[in-house]
């Protein structure tokens, strides 16, 4: 098995490899928003007009976007006067571009739900083969493993894990959508949700080593909307803990560190990075120089906002370790702390 990466197999009981110690006992409350896309990306779309030079009104905001035509783009969100939580930067409350942070108020299975307990748990697991399967509004009592395509799980409370077994020969075919539910997976040394072929929207994700593992292998990973939180260590645990995973094994809210394959095509945009100062950084972007692959490419950091927590830098050391800011097709862009001061990032390793 590789080093530091979590791989589901039958019966959800195969353990994750060696790891490094811990950093401290700590809960991770890092939030992932609007919109984080790993190993995928579209085709470049063209278009005849552009929507920002247009009038906006109602809860349509400019925002500066360097990706996008013009440098600029139009964000639809809600207003801030609706959001869940009236202090901002914080989960559910107002973030700077017009719109609410996910937090626990506004993820998860929508109030007034009625959810009626899913009958297919076997042995503390069950097992979805069947293309285009949906659960719809229930309690499901074990951990789901997805071998199917296009498998639709919403409205739900998950009260284990979900995964889909992204070195599975098969699991090209494979693919899952989380949606408006929770995933509490318990106090355990795996990921809650994982490993790829996935979207999720809305979603309450929390429990586990990892809110959610994105894989190598992937086809694609979309986390929107979504509340990453609740990652504990039992009393003595040698673990890493993280709200969003690549292949890595550091702990942090939102960490791309390529022990197994290039970091690549990956954007980070709109989202709540918690501060915790037991933390070494609050991510990691995407370059390791003493891997096999060492310099990311198409890593975009923009519009975020990190905590700025006890260390006045959302973690121990600081906000960001191993982006390279020259690094081909990287972008780090209107990044700033929770009382409005930039994030710096010049140069690999140094961004305060």
């Amino acid at each position: 098995m590789k080093r530091f990466k979590s791989t589901f197999v039958t019966a959800w009981r195969r353990k994750m490899g060696r790891y490094l110690q811990a950093l401290a006992a700590m809960v991770i409350t890092g939030v992932v928003g609007t919109a984080l896309l790993f190993s995928s990306h579209a085709a470049t779309p063209t278009a005849a007009y552009e929507a920002e030079a247009g009038t906006r009104s109602g809860n349509a905001s400019l925002v500066s976007d360097s990706g996008a035509s013009g440098s600029s783009a139009v964000k639809f969100s809600s207003t801030a006067s609706a959001c869940p939580v009236s202090t901002p930067n914080k989960p559910g409350g107002p973030d700077p571009w017009g719109g609410c942070f996910p937090g626990p108020l506004s993820t998860g299975v929508p109030a007034g739900t009625t959810l009626t307990s899913y009958s297919g748990c076997s042995g503390g697991e069950t097992f979805i083969t069947t293309a285009n399967t949906v659960i719809d509004s229930k309690t499901v009592n074990c951990s789901i493993i997805i071998e199917a395509a296009n498998v639709m799980i919403k409205n739900t409370k998950v009260n284990g894990g979900i995964s889909l077994d992204t070195d599975n020969a098969s699991s090209s075919g494979w693919s899952f959508t989380l949606q408006d539910s929770e995933v509490d997976i318990g106090v355990v040394q795996l990921a809650s949700v994982a490993a790829g072929n996935m979207t999720v929207i809305r979603s309450n994700v929390h429990g586990g080593e990892t809110a959610v593992q994105c894989e190598e292998k992937s086809t694609h990973c979309d986390i929107q909307d979504s509340y990453l939180h609740g990652q504990q260590l039992p009393v003595n645990a040698q673990w890493h803990l993280g709200g969003m995973l690549s292949d890595g094994g550091c702990t942090g809210d939102f960490n791309m560190i390529p022990n197994f394959a290039t970091a690549h095509n990956v954007t980070a945009t709109y989202n709540l990075f918690g501060a915790n100062a037991s933390s070494a950084y609050c991510t990691y972007g995407g370059d390791k120089p003493p891997s096999p692959y060492p310099h990311g490419n198409h890593m975009g950091y923009q519009h975020n906002i990190f905590q700025k927590g006890t260390t006045g830098h959302c973690a121990a050391f600081g906000p960001v370790a191993d982006f390279n800011y020259s690094g081909t097709g990287n972008v780090w862009n209107d990044n700033k702390y929770d009382d409005g001061s930039t994030v710096v990032c010049t140069a690999a390793d140094e961004c305060m």
